[in-house]
């Protein structure tokens, strides 16, 4: 047990190295950069959104329900995140900032939740909808971000 352990504690050095030197060095393009963040981000956003939207979905029978409250804790987790870190934008929380991060969001989810409903309701797959649907809203949502709200001036 001791041995796996120093063995997986390696293997997590290791990956943190990797992401830390390769991943994220400097020698990349800001973008280039910005994306695997933005990427990172959204994979921990997309699971806590994914988690909710399997809960409530069995627990309510309401797909677009499930998808708008899994989508709404994704979305204060992208908006800090990117925010912070992504993007790193240092001002205060300001009304142009949220209300763009907003709207952004708002095109994002409403386009997917149109496609996960239609795709929902032809093939009765909530699954494969949901991973439509919300690999719209990612690249719909890198764009808006990058370029609207946390653009650089």
């Amino acid at each position: 047990m001791l041995r796996w352990r120093e063995d997986h504690m390696k293997e997590v050095i290791m990956i943190k190295s990797i992401i830390k030197n390769r991943i994220l060095n400097k020698s990349l393009s800001r973008t280039k950069r910005e994306l695997i963040k933005f990427i990172i981000v959204g994979l921990c956003s997309t699971f806590y959104n994914y988690i909710i939207y399997i809960i409530l979905y069995f627990l309510s029978g309401n797909i677009i329900l499930a998808y708008t409250i899994g989508y709404s804790v994704g979305l204060i987790n992208s908006y800090q995140m990117g925010k912070k870190w992504v993007f790193r934008v240092n001002s205060p929380n300001n009304s142009r900032l949220v209300i763009s991060f907003l709207l952004v969001y708002a095109i994002g989810y409403f386009v997917s939740s149109v496609i996960i409903f239609a795709i929902n309701r032809v093939y009765d797959t909530y699954n494969i909808a949901w991973i439509i649907g919300s690999t719209y809203a990612v690249v719909n949502n890198f764009i808006g971000s990058k370029f609207i709200t946390f653009k650089r001036e």
